[in-house]
């Protein structure tokens, strides 16, 4: 039980970090559209990390997942601070999901 309240309290962590360079930002420059896709990006990390649940099924595949968050994280922080970002690692990890269901729809009994 320890281990999930040390793992809540870090994600906390980021995510208001993270929320609050966004609102920064935005009250700094004045960039509607830039927020909007912040928190779009942000949205979409949170769920492909909470995805990550369900590929404890295929081991490889969630060691793949897990390096791919961390790379897709990297690129959302670039993003958030420098406004740029190679945003085929931002979305590296959508490739997981996706061959998650593949592999269950084409492998399945």
């Amino acid at each position: 039980m320890k281990l999930y309240a040390i793992i809540f309290a870090a994600a906390s962590v980021v995510f208001l970090s993270v929320s609050g360079m966004i609102y920064y930002r935005y009250t700094k420059e004045r960039d509607k559209k830039g927020a909007a896709l912040s928190v779009l990006f942000l949205v979409f990390m949170i769920g492909a990390s909470v995805f990550s649940k369900y590929l404890f099924v295929y081991k490889p595949l969630l060691i793949l997942h897990a390096v791919l968050l961390v790379f897709g994280w990297i690129e959302l922080f670039r993003y958030v601070f420098a406004k740029k970002a190679n945003f085929y690692f931002l979305f590296s990890p959508l490739g997981t999901i996706l061959l998650f269901f593949a592999i269950g729809l084409f492998f399945s009994d």
